[in-house]
């Protein structure tokens, strides 16, 4: 992975002394992996880390080459021979980034990072960058700079970047961005002129070389404009630039596989192939070195060795080794291959080879070996939709074999199959086509289809390899995950759903897949609000529909308040697994009403189907009709006087005795089926039609 750095060349100040000018100019850029050098009017670039042009930077003012200095009063650096033909002005004491405008040429100055850099942003601070002044007294039109960006030597367009002024005037001077680059004019009368170039960020976009020069003036005045040659134009320094980026991963060459073969008529099986690893930027190469295995050069094949270059963005390069196509009748042979002298790159582990020559010279008419098609396909548990086939044709008479081997395509060895090589056997005679098994690995993951990269190798007796020398087998995923669609599901008690239980197949839909859904209490209980089981869940080959599954919920007659059920996905089969939403809650929404006040009951009344909640001036005719029906809730304060009797409950509590405890208190009938003196809530449980019978006084019954 690209490593970020940054750095920085010169300095916001000035320069002490010319030994500080060398330190933070040419030494930095030295030690920082860039190249700094200038291009003069006639052309010529000057290395500016050439020993001699460094030496040239302590020459006194007053001796040629004096345009070499550059420093003075205003920091920076500029391009040698700024006293070139038309400038002739003696005061100047350092070279600069010069304009001709009598020729309409620039000088340039280039800043070019190593091959392996990839710059994003850069701040650039200039100097000496002036506004027009008053006539006659100094710079007779605003001075204009142009900074042009390069990556692998192409000039990179300029709106692929964001260009940020840093130090504006009050009346600032705009920066435009053109097809020649980011133009920029002075204005500030300090010659100061700082901006920012940043990448966009979506955009992918580095560059490793900037170029700056000079343009004719802005808005010159008309006395300079009249003049038919003119003795000064655009001209300033590049005083600091500080800069971030990336650095590619080192480079390294190597073998793509340790064996590669070919007929010997030069026909490749596996290509000799050079793989180039990290950073593509920039060029590479190495030399691939010959050395006698088996076969003897140059009877078998060509010895010299056989250069490798690798061009800027370049991966991969294949080697065509010369064979020798002779008449001889002879078994498989082999030459040595080694990568040596790298250049712009190191050498891998896999830097050395071994190239199999199979010889094409029979005594008898040759067998061909090779795939029935380019392509085919097998499911995930090894069923094949189009079997890999090795076909033989031409001569049957002897026995032949050869090697199906497998390499990674978008399959992962052994994650999704076994990669052991796998052999090919023809009896003598047989041509009938071979069906090979690839080991595919029947996993539960749900993914996508994957390939495996066949290839045909190592033929024996006297067979060749054919055309069809490498397949595609593709593994066809299918697996499938079933999960509860939401964690939360409610029904109303009577069974009526509010939000369904559904359940949900991911995935592939080429097999039958089902699950059981299991129940368990939550604060509903078994038995008694619903009716617990396993509930299966099947969906048929194809089917993808979400499946609604119906609890069995007992609509009961008790009011209470909303009761839940655990549900879990267990038992997958097919190929089936269980997703992440493999629990969900069921609740329970109750239906029934709290209890209501009735009217009094008078001698003879019969209720039904009601709550009774007071029984006044019985007499032993009073009935009450399916009173306590399953659900119906009692709440204590019945109040019997004394004498007052409870009686004929026979079909439901049996025969029970008169009540008739000493003062007036709270009686009530509770789920044992009993009368005893209690002041909660219980449940008077499945009394059909049967008399209460009382003598004198109230009889107050409250649910």
């Amino acid at each position: 992975m690209p490593t970020p750095f940054n750095g920085s060349l010169g300095q916001t100040n000035n320069f002490t002394n010319v030994n500080d000018l060398i330190t933070q100019w040419p030494t930095a850029a030295q030690n920082q992996g860039i190249k700094l050098s200038g291009v003069a009017f006639d052309g010529v670039e000057t290395d500016y880390l050439n020993p001699q042009a460094i030496a040239n930077l302590t020459l006194p003012t007053n001796e040629n080459p004096k345009s070499w200095l550059s420093y003075g009063s205003t920091p920076g650096i500029g391009v040698p021979s700024s006293y070139s033909g038309w400038f002739t002005d003696a005061s100047k004491n350092r070279a600069e980034i010069n304009h001709d405008p009598n020729t309409n040429q620039s000088q340039v100055l280039k800043l070019k990072w190593a091959e392996d850099q990839n710059i994003s942003s850069a701040t650039i601070d200039l100097s000496a960058l002036s506004p027009k002044t008053n006539p006659g007294l100094g710079d007779q039109g605003n001075e204009v700079g142009l900074l042009q960006i390069f990556n692998n030597g192409t000039l990179v367009p300029a709106n692929n970047f964001t260009i940020t002024r840093l130090n504006s005037p009050a009346v600032v001077k705009p920066i435009t961005v053109g097809l020649d680059g980011v133009t920029f004019t002075g204005d500030r009368a300090d010659g100061s002129f700082q901006f920012k170039i940043e990448a966009n960020p979506l955009s992918n976009i580095s560059f490793d070389e900037l170029r700056f020069s000079a343009k004719a003036y802005d808005s010159p005045t008309g006395a300079y404009s009249a003049t038919s040659f003119k003795s000064d134009s655009s001209d300033y320094l590049l005083r600091n630039i500080q800069y971030q980026g990336t650095k590619d991963d080192p480079v390294s060459l190597q073998f793509s596989a340790p064996t590669f073969s070919v007929n010997e008529d030069g026909t490749p099986v596996a290509a000799v192939t050079v793989n180039r690893t990290g950073s593509s930027a920039g060029t590479a190469s190495a030399t691939v070195n010959l050395t006698n295995g088996s076969a003897i050069a140059p009877g078998d094949y060509t010895g010299n060795p056989i250069p490798v270059n690798f061009a800027a963005g370049e991966t991969t390069k294949t080697i065509v080794v010369p064979i020798v196509d002779d008449a001889l009748v002879e078994s498989q042979e082999t030459v040595n291959l080694s990568l040596t002298n790298p250049t712009g790159a190191t050498l891998g582990a896999q830097s050395n080879a071994t190239l199999n020559i199979i010889d094409n010279d029979d005594p008898v008419p040759t067998s061909t070996l090779q795939f029935s098609a380019p392509t085919f396909r097998i499911r995930e548990d090894g069923t094949a939709v189009a079997a890999v086939t090795v076909n033989r044709t031409g001569n049957r008479t002897a026995a032949v074999s050869a090697t199906v081997n497998l390499a990674d395509g978008s399959a992962t060895a052994p994650d999704d199959y076994g990669n052991t090589a796998i052999p090919v056997n023809f009896a003598a005679g047989d041509n009938t086509p071979k069906t090979i098994e690839i080991p595919v690995v029947d996993d539960t993951l749900v993914e996508r289809n994957e390939t495996v990269n066949l290839s045909l190798a190592n033929p024996t007796g006297g067979a060749r390899i054919g055309a069809l020398s490498t397949a595609t087998m593709t593994i066809v995923d299918n697996d499938s995950t079933i999960e509860f669609s939401d964690p939360f599901f409610s029904v109303n008690e009577d069974g009526t759903p509010i939000a369904e239980v559904t359940v949900t197949r991911t995935g592939r839909t080429t097999g039958a897949v089902s699950a059981r859904v299991n129940l368990t209490d939550g604060t509903a209980e078994a038995g008694r609000d619903y009716i617990n089981g396993l509930i299966a869940v099947n969906f048929a080959a194809g089917d993808n529909t979400p499946q609604v599954i119906n609890i069995p919920i007992i609509d009961d007659m008790r009011g209470e308040p909303t009761e839940t059920i655990n549900l879990r996905l267990v038992n997958p089969t097919g190929n089936a697994t269980i997703g992440t939403q493999r629990t969900a809650v069921l609740s329970i929404i109750d239906n029934d009403r709290p209890g209501r006040m009735a009217s009094s009951l008078t001698a003879s009344s019969l209720v039904s189907d009601d709550p009774i909640t007071n029984f006044a001036s019985a007499s032993a005719s009073n009935q009450v009709s399916n009173v306590g029906q399953n659900g119906i809730g009692l709440q204590g304060s019945t109040d019997i006087q004394n004498g007052d009797w409870m009686s004929n409950f026979t079909n439901s509590l049996g025969r029970m005795a008169m009540a008739s405890p000493g003062t007036s208190s709270d009686v009530g009938i509770n789920s044992t089926n009993s009368i005893g003196n209690f002041g909660t809530t219980d449940n008077w449980l499945n009394l059909p039609k049967e008399p209460i019978m009382g003598s004198n006084g109230p009889n107050l019954l409250l649910v």
